[in-house]
């Protein structure tokens, strides 16, 4: 194995390219994207786990309107407890992407639970719903919460023909039982 080793190192190039940092990463991302607040520049960084293309295609494509929407409906439920409101996630296309977003806002929420500051948090643009789920769900159940938007996710990836409306029924009722039991 040495061997083979040494004979790629012999024959190959290697370019050590380095990342831009956070800071410099952000400024690039507003010199591109003129038209987009500071606070989605870098929720879409955040969400993107720093990746400057893919938040730079984020913030220009259909995803971010997603988000919007789906944080829209989740924001009107918390406001009017109207279950009918949380069940029109049902009918989102890409549910993995769908649970992706509800996991990185839950992980904001028990972020924002232990910390208590605007900066940790990977949704910075949704901080008043942030804060209002905080006050509204205990951390204990934010992480079993958490937990189970995971093993949903993991199931609807692994099952192939498992109903994901039914998956994310389950869902949406366990997270309706949830915020409507105050702390």
């Amino acid at each position: 194995m040495e061997k083979i080793h040494n004979t790629l190192k012999s024959r190959a190039t290697i370019y050590y390219i380095r990342s831009l940092n956070k800071n410099n990463s952000i400024l690039w991302l507003q010199e591109k994207n003129k038209n987009k607040s500071n606070q989605e520049i870098k929720t879409a960084f955040c969400i993107n786990k720093y990746s400057l293309i893919k938040s730079h295609l984020f913030l220009n494509g259909s995803q971010i309107l997603q988000r919007k929407k789906l944080m829209n409906i989740i924001k009107n439920y918390v406001l009017d407890q109207d279950i009918n409101v949380l069940f029109s996630l049902l009918y989102y296309n890409n549910t993995s992407l769908l649970i992706t977003w509800i996991c990185h806002l839950l992980i904001d929420v028990i972020k924002f639970n232990i910390f208590k500051k605007k900066d940790v948090l990977c949704n910075p643009d949704q901080y008043d719903l942030i804060k209002k789920l905080s006050k509204k769900i205990e951390l204990e159940n934010l992480y079993e919460n958490l937990m189970s938007w995971i093993k949903c996710q993991y199931i609807l990836k692994k099952i192939p023909y498992i109903d994901k409306k039914l998956m994310l029924t389950e869902q949406t009722l366990c997270w309706n039982y949830l915020l409507n039991n105050k702390k």
